[in-house]
């Protein structure tokens, strides 16, 4: 990236590129049986008609960790990045979670290369009130100093899969989760995120657009996922069941939807 941080990328398969953009906790070689990766096949599902083109955000995975700037422009210099490096020219962009605002920012810059757009489980700006932002900050404090403890990855891990969390489930992934970044990096990801706004570019964003969101998001309401598909012109928008998961097309069902999705421009020529 232009301030030197290392970012680690992997592709597969060929044909029309996809670039995902989690942006965080993603592990390319210890992670692709995490639930964001390829439980249920997310990379050989991806890879079959498209060049599927995944990365592991600055602080997370292989990429360097320690890094000191998490800003929106920052996030959007690891896409910029990897385009680059793989001479992408256009490409659909298929953003999950956290890197939902560095894709939103990207394609408000970079409108002509950009085909088509998904945004599952993201959202434009947090709508906290004081009281739950100062509990946040307090739970990244001990994020920061406990992230190698299991209780305390567990304890977001616990977040991520509601409402269908297991015990083996939540430990499995709280594993993923203190393999993929250190606790400095997560908080400072975190409080970062807590300071995003992307409002503005969202209504820019003239490219066709899926928004996807879970009516039982923990992590994301659902609230802030109708907003931010008011705020695309002429954005779907599709709710579906279940948690954080589904929210950001990491189930099969949803991947499908996603994936179609981001196909169908190919289909109909």
């Amino acid at each position: 990236a232009p301030d030197g941080t290392r970012i680690a990328y992997a592709t597969s398969g060929e044909g029309p590129p996809i670039l995902y953009v989690l942006g965080f906790w993603t592990h390319l070689e210890n992670g692709q049986s995490s639930p964001f990766y390829d439980t249920d096949g997310l990379i050989a599902m991806s890879s079959r008609e498209h060049l599927f083109v995944r990365y592991d955000g600055r602080g997370s995975g292989l990429s360097d960790r320690g890094v000191v700037d998490f800003s929106l422009q920052a996030r959007v210099s690891d896409i910029e990045a990897v385009v680059e490096a793989l001479d992408l020219d256009q490409f659909a962009l298929f953003a999950v979670s956290g890197g939902g605002p560095a894709a939103i920012d990207f394609v408000a810059k970079h409108p002509e290369r950009v085909s088509r757009l998904v945004l599952a489980g993201c959202i434009a700006k947090p709508g906290w009130d004081d009281v739950a932002r100062d509990a946040f900050l307090k739970q990244l404090d001990l994020y920061e100093v406990a992230w190698d403890r299991p209780e305390v990855s567990n304890m977001h891990a616990e977040l991520l899969l509601r409402p269908h969390a297991t015990e083996v489930s939540r430990s499995f992934l709280g594993e993923m989760l203190r393999r993929a970044a250190d606790g400095e990096d997560v908080k400072s990801f975190l409080s970062s995120s807590i300071e995003l706004d992307v409002e503005k570019q969202a209504s820019q964003i003239r490219v066709p657009t899926l928004v996807i969101h879970a009516v039982d998001d923990a992590i994301v309401p659902i609230a802030m996922g109708r907003r931010l598909a008011s705020l695309i012109p002429q954005a779907s928008f599709e709710v579906v069941e279940g948690g954080h998961l589904a929210s950001s097309a990491s189930t099969p069902a949803t991947r499908k939807l996603a994936l179609d999705f981001l196909s169908a421009e190919r289909q109909t020529k």
